[in-house]
């Protein structure tokens, strides 16, 4: 753990070190072996006005899970009702959880901002494994998100250094810094992505740039957008197009969703937002789900209007959000 936890300017006022969080009951009784602790959760019941939505997609919309700050765990809501579900998991030393994603062994990983880890999961009942990159390993410094690639590793991405680390996605060994801090000006980044060709797009939290990385070897290839008030959630929408939260920090606040071609169009703004946004993911459907400060916000990606909110009292910053896998193919470690 570092000496002094690096808190970004945008969470500041809804983080306080060395607090204890509110303890939320996992809705399944088999989560509660993880570590759950028992509770009386009384679940959001106000279904998704778009549920139909789900047909859009050609079959069920998958549930989501979301690493909350304010409880220190990952928490799930029904895909296709919003229906708050509960605690998926709060095992381990979880602290700040900042990003996650399945593994390709069907497990959840998850970043423990505050103890420099990424800790395992059983990805059907949320049930903890251990520790499956032990803290600083590689030089590995406050994670946030991280994401398995194809080519059998692990990206983590060290937000107060701004460097993307690479790890064996079966052992959890340290392959090698991939992007170094300082790499195309970014020292500290909450925003990564990865693009439909592979490259890599990390958006600057000084900076206020996002860049564009060769996928193959981590080489700067240019900065995509010049100018974004404190990046802070990206994704790719299924027609190629960029699009970047923008957390912005000056006197009215007005967050916003921006666009841009990969080679760094400005498509303009996609809407403006209450909260600020903390992480993007599209369905099949073409739906925009952000994750924000008290909510996951449903947006239709071509229009930005707003269909559907899903929420929970306590359930706050959201600071990754991703779908469970409908199917899990396993390897052996």
């Amino acid at each position: 753990m570092n000496a002094a936890i690096f808190v970004p300017a945008f969470l500041a006022l809804t983080f306080q070190q060395g607090t204890t969080p509110p303890r939320i009951e996992a809705a399944n009784p088999a989560n509660q072996a993880a570590g759950a602790v028992p509770g009386n959760l009384v679940p959001d019941n106000q279904a998704l006005s778009g549920s139909a939505n789900s047909a859009a997609a050609g079959g069920p919309v998958s549930d989501i899970l979301a690493a909350c700050w304010s409880t220190n765990s990952v928490v799930r809501f029904d895909g296709q009702t919003g229906n708050f579900e509960g605690t998926f998991t709060i095992g381990g030393p979880l602290r700040l959880p900042s990003g996650l994603d399945f593994g390709p062994d069907g497990n959840l990983y998850v970043t423990s901002f505050y103890w420099d880890t990424v800790l395992e999961y059983d990805g059907a009942t949320g049930q903890y494994i251990g520790t499956f990159i032990p803290a600083g390993l590689g030089g590995l410094n406050q994670p946030a998100l991280l994401k398995f690639r194809p080519d059998g590793l692990l990206y983590v991405l060290a937000s107060y250094d701004g460097g993307v680390f690479r790890y064996d996605a079966r052992t959890g060994a340290f392959h090698d810094v991939f992007i170094p801090s300082g790499a195309g000006g970014i020292t500290t980044a909450f925003a990564m992505t990865f693009g439909p060709d592979g490259d890599i797009y990390l958006g600057g939290y000084y900076s206020k740039e996002v860049v564009r990385f060769d996928g193959q070897t981590g080489a700067v290839e240019g900065v995509v957008a010049p100018y974004v008030d404190t990046p802070s959630g990206m994704a790719f929408g299924p027609d190629g197009t960029l699009y970047v939260g923008e957390w912005r920090t000056g006197s009215f606040f007005h967050h916003n969703i921006q666009r841009y071609t990969p080679q760094g169009d400005s498509l303009g703004v996609l809407t403006e937002l209450a909260q600020g946004p903390l992480d993007l993911m599209f369905d099949a459907a073409g739906l925009l789900y952000v994750g924000g400060a008290s909510s996951i916000d449903v947006l239709d990606g071509a229009t930005g209007d707003w269909i559907d909110s899903m929420s929970h009292p306590g359930v706050e910053n959201l600071m990754a959000i991703t779908f469970i896998p409908r199917t899990r193919a396993r390897f052996p470690r």
